[in-house]
């Protein structure tokens, strides 16, 4: 052979490989799922409304199966739309802490079947509010069955929601001002 043409090259004296190990994955019994299905929540105003928004993570590589999603709101809400729309609304009667007296909450609640590996569910209400000066609580919780077959419940920590009066303060605009606005 011509030395030119082996130039940088590398030449293997034998075509023997080493066998290459493989690698045999974890039974599902071993695999935690616990710390990989995560929630993350919002409440933001929309327009009159509010949004509660809540996301669902499953961040391991089984899916989780009997997904049960229970969202509690405070009485003076009124849901005026969710998504998925496929929700039912039971109405539950709670004990306050501090004053011993009882109150009406409203508890959404939706089921999925399945939430597939590296997936995510994501549930918005949308939530009016029917009275003012009013104080309540949104919380959510979930309770799914995991790769090992155990039943597992995660829940959020609560939003605290006040909603204090509003009120529309007068200002007197000098006739200026009234001669740019007519203009508009």
């Amino acid at each position: 052979q011509n030395p030119e043409d082996t130039h940088e090259l590398l030449l293997f004296d034998s075509l023997s490989a080493q066998e290459s190990k493989k690698v045999e994955p974890e039974p599902l019994q071993y695999v935690d799922q616990e710390d990989k299905i995560k929630m993350v929540y919002k409440l933001v105003p929309f327009g009159g409304n509010y949004l509660y928004s809540l996301l669902i993570m499953n961040q391991s590589d089984d899916p989780i199966t009997e997904l049960k999603i229970r969202i509690i709101i405070p009485e003076f809400f009124r849901l005026c739309r969710s998504t998925p729309p496929t929700v039912t609304i039971d109405f539950l009667k709670s004990d306050d802490d501090g004053n011993n007296e009882e109150y009406e909450e409203k508890q959404v609640q939706m089921e999925f079947e399945l939430l597939n590996s590296n997936t995510q569910k994501q549930i918005n209400l949308y939530i009016s509010p029917l009275k003012l000066e009013t104080k309540g609580k949104i919380r959510s919780f979930i309770t799914f069955v995991n790769n090992a077959g155990f039943i597992r419940a995660i829940d959020t920590d609560s939003i605290n929601i006040e909603l204090d009066p509003f009120s529309i303060e007068r200002k007197i605009i000098p006739q200026s001002e009234i001669k740019k606005l007519i203009k508009l």
